[in-house]
């Protein structure tokens, strides 16, 4: 994790990076009800949550134990 804080790189929000893994998975074939369970699932767990808006590279071990808990 350490190596990835400290490269120089475009903040990668947590909620983009989740829409370009939703992207992909309708690529891939999975089905409608799999993509709606994902995106229940992205509101009842991420939505206006801490970290929704947070660049990944700022998320770590802290952050998502207390995101847990």
């Amino acid at each position: 994790m350490e190596y990835y804080k400290n490269l120089k790189t475009e903040p990668i929000i947590f909620k983009e990076r989740y829409n370009v893994w939703i992207q992909r998975q309708l690529d891939c074939g999975v089905s409608n009800n799999t993509m709606n369970r994902y995106n229940c699932d992205y509101v009842r767990f991420f939505e206006n949550s801490t970290i929704e808006f947070m660049d990944i590279s700022k998320i770590d071990d802290e952050i998502l134990h207390c995101f847990l808990n």
